[in-house]
This record gives C-alpha cells, structure tokens and sequence, in this order.
C-alpha cells in the first residue's frame, strides 16, 4: 500500500492505518468496501504492479490484465483506435484497435505491444491530454444501438430473479437467463448479444437496495448511469458508479442491483420498478 502513495509504515503488523488504507484502495477503484483484503481486492491490488512496457501485451485466455492495459488503451483511444471500454482487460477490442495502430505505423499489425510499438506509441501520444477518447464517442453511438436491442440478459443470485424474469418478459423484452458464476454470467452475456445485462442479488446486510453502474478510476459508463439512474428513481433508492468484477467483465451496458429480505410488497414494489424502468428504456 505505500508503494501507491497510502500512508502506511511497511511492515507485518495490519494495523488501522492499513485497513484505512485498504478502504481508500477500495473506494478508488470502485470496490465493495471490506475491513480486509478479500479476493477482488487483491486481484487489483496485483494488477496496480504492473507498468506500461513491463511486458507483453497480447490476447491470451485468460485475458492479461492491469494498469499497463488501462495505460495502453487510453494511449490508443486517444489517438483514435478504438479498444472498447478502459477496462484493464487486454481482449479482442484492444488487440484489434492496437493492430490497426501497428498498421497505421508501417509496424507488423499482429496486435502485441512489442518494445518498438510502445516507443512509437510514447512518440505519438498528443500533447492535449484533455482531448476526448474515442472510446467516449462510441459510448453515445452505442446508446442507439443497444436501445434497439430488445434483449435482456438476467443473472445475479437472488430469490426474486424468475419473478422478475416474467415481468421483464410480460413488458414486450427477450429475456436471456445468465446462469453459473458471476465470470460465466458475464462471459453469457457477452456471448448472447444482450442489450443490456442485470445482475441481481440478495444481500442480508444491507437494509435498502443499490443499483451500481459500472465506473472505475479511468472510466464511466454512460448508458449504464442513465439506466441506473431510472431505475434507481423508480425503485426510491441512489445509484452509484462501482468496478464490480460482474460489471467490468461485461461488454455492454450492466447493472448490479442488490436488495435485502424484502416483504411481499417490497418484493413486488421492486419488481414492478425494474420492469416498468426497462420498457421505458427499451421504448423510448
């Protein structure tokens, strides 16, 4: 933690200046806030080591990930090539938009950040930094296009999710169920060509429900904070952006939305909010 900047002494000892540390990691990069390090942490934490030009960035399975990626992608984005969203993750959008950067460049374009593609890279980078990323215009693009896609992918661990399901349906919407863990839910989800992704589930101690965009330190769904906003509204509840794992791994427009034990007119309050805010946006 003090190798990011965080006030701590180094040492074995996890004291409260840590777990504050830790916390403030948290909080940063939109994480669940936990007084220790649980697994999404420190995966991040992990990821936080890695520097642009430490290593070889190529499309591998699993996806590479880290800052370096983040770095590269935005570095990309803003001269133009399009990676997708500035997620961290080294998949077929960043390996495609760093191989059209390759061949603008006369470099072999098999999308590897190789030594001499980053030096051309680093020569190229605009002075402005304050110009807007393309990957921020095909968000307003990308408004459009998943408006007119009338499907809606379901997953999450939550009691209510086949009652929600059927009024999602009953509202003229595809209904796509995304079954598994949160990783293959949202792999589904890719691979269903949804346009929108909700994750729901139930969460005891938490006393209202939360409807997360997904939003890091480098980025912020657009869409995803106009779906979550209306449903927030209709549910009397806040949105907020997070980097939730299930968020970050999916490639279009998703939202987490978490609830406590609810009475039967909690139960239906909520499920009449979550369906009625979907036909509004899908018909809009």
């Amino acid at each position: 933690m003090a190798a990011l900047g965080y006030e701590v002494v180094p040492g074995d000892i996890y004291n409260d200046d840590v777990v504050r540390a830790v916390q403030a990691f948290q909080v940063e990069r939109g994480l669940a806030l936990r007084d220790g390090i649980d697994n999404d942490t420190w995966h991040v934490l992990e990821e936080t080591s890695w520097g642009l030009g430490d290593r070889l960035l190529y499309v591998s399975r699993p996806y590479l990930r880290g800052d370096d990626v983040v770095m590269l992608q935005q570095s990309l984005s803003l001269l133009g090539f399009d990676p997708g969203r500035v997620d961290g993750i080294f998949g077929p959008l960043t390996e495609t938009a760093l191989a059209d950067f390759q061949a603008n460049i006369a470099l072999t374009p098999d999308g590897t950040l190789t030594m001499a593609t980053l030096r051309e890279l680093e020569r190229l980078a605009p002075r402005d930094t304050n110009r807007r990323m393309v990957s921020e215009v095909r968000q307003r693009v990308d408004l459009i296009r998943e408006a007119t896609t009338r499907r809606v992918g379901l997953g999450g661990h939550s009691p209510l999710l086949a009652h929600i399901g059927a009024a999602i349906g009953e509202a003229g919407l595809e209904v796509v169920l995304l079954l598994g863990s949160d990783e293959q839910q949202a792999e589904m989800a890719n691979d269903a060509g949804v346009g929108a992704a909700l994750f729901l589930s139930e969460r005891t101690e938490f006393p209202i429900s939360r409807v997360h965009f997904y939003e890091s330190y480098r980025f912020r769904s657009l869409h995803g904070a106009e779906m979550g906003a209306i449903i927030a509204r209709a549910l009397g509840v806040e949105s907020s952006g997070m980097g939730l794992p299930v968020l970050r791994q999916t490639t279009m427009t998703a939202l987490a939305i978490t609830h406590p034990a609810l009475t039967e007119s909690q139960e239906n309050s909520l499920i009449s909010g979550i369906s009625a805010s979907l036909a509004v946006l899908f018909n809009k």
